[in-house]
């Protein structure tokens, strides 16, 4: 009996393991942005009301901001034009089994520019980034 129940618990587990999607499934699709914390920004901690007042205006600009995760390995920012930027694009790459993403794109300049982020969470409908700046970026699946 007892390698009856070890068996099932070991197929139990088999199959839930197969049936959950990875990093590099769940992140393909368009993600809204939904919100930021920048408390852990060391020049947030002191924000004047103004500066709180400015924040707070720009986070209603970026909830118009989204990211679109293909399975190419490639993704297009979409950004508002309140931000004064074109639409940018480049390339992603999952690292440490999907507990980082970093991007690379060109900057005004035309010199890459790439940037890594901790992904906090990710699920079916939310993706939480942690930037190496110290911001962090929550966002919804559309």
């Amino acid at each position: 009996m007892k390698k009856v129940i070890g068996f099932l618990i070991i197929v139990t587990f088999i199959f839930i393991s197969s049936c959950s999607k990875s990093p590099d499934k769940l992140i393909v699709g368009k993600w809204r942005f939904s919100d930021i914390d920048v408390a852990t920004l060391t020049s947030a901690k002191d924000l004047s009301p103004n500066e709180k007042a400015e924040l707070e205006q720009m986070k209603v600009i970026l909830r118009k901001v989204t990211m679109e995760y293909l399975a190419d390995n490639t993704f297009k920012a979409n950004l508002p034009e309140e931000l004064n930027q074109s639409s940018k694009g480049g390339t992603y790459k999952l690292e440490e089994e999907g507990k980082f993403i970093v991007t690379e794109q060109a900057g005004p300049d035309g010199e890459k520019r790439s940037e890594r982020s901790e992904i906090k969470k990710l699920t079916e409908d939310s993706l939480i980034l942690k930037s190496e700046k110290g911001g962090t970026a929550f966002f919804v699946k559309e």
